[in-house]
């Protein structure tokens, strides 16, 4: 573990894990949470959502096809929700635009992992993340940084890249309209 914030708890937890737990039908399906998936694999598409009537931006959506990782990012302003609103593999994630950069903060986070080597997160993480364009407007720079008050005795640091690849537009899904998808695959750089 040289090189992570990880804590005695997540050390101890790690030491004790067995890979065949894989294998049990029940941890067979289970998807990457947000604070992995983005490092796994498949192709990342990112389209927005905006309101029918005023067109303004309402959510960012991404998935990611390995294992239907589905996450909606809300860019409407709305607060998080309190402790008691359910924790999901994705968690709730609002963003800002800093200047070109995305900044998306992400709560409400099932307890999962930091790597598929037992290294867990508890349902306390939370995920701040920094999507950035790049000069060329065809690569992203994807920075996420992760809080765990249980396992973490530091911010956890991770980052990757994606470029762009064109995609055919979307619209009046669900009845919302979206403008331009954009698949973005995954650079090892």
């Amino acid at each position: 573990y040289a090189g992570l914030p990880v804590n005695a708890a997540a050390q101890l937890r790690a030491d004790s894990w067995q890979p065949s737990l894989l294998t049990l039908p029940e941890h067979q399906c289970k998807p990457h949470p947000s604070t992995y998936g983005f490092r796994g694999v498949g192709n990342l598409y990112i389209w927005q959502e905006l309101d029918p009537k005023s067109l303004e931006l309402v959510k960012i959506g991404t998935h990611i096809r390995w294992q239907a990782q589905r996450r909606e990012i809300w860019m409407d302003g709305r607060p998080h929700p309190d402790e008691m609103y359910p924790h999901t593999w994705q968690g709730f994630s609002t963003g800002e635009w800093e200047g070109d950069t995305l900044v998306v903060t992400t709560t409400h986070l099932k307890a999962g992992w930091m790597r598929r080597n037992g290294l867990a997160l508890s349902d306390q993480a939370t995920m701040i993340e920094r999507f950035i364009p790049q000069g060329d407007d065809e690569t992203i720079l994807h920075i996420y940084m992760v809080q765990d008050p249980v396992y973490l005795d530091d911010v956890f640091f991770k980052s990757n890249g994606f470029s762009k690849r064109r995609c055919r537009v979307l619209r009046n899904v669900r009845g919302a309209y979206r403008s331009r998808a954009w698949r973005w695959d995954y650079d090892v750089a």
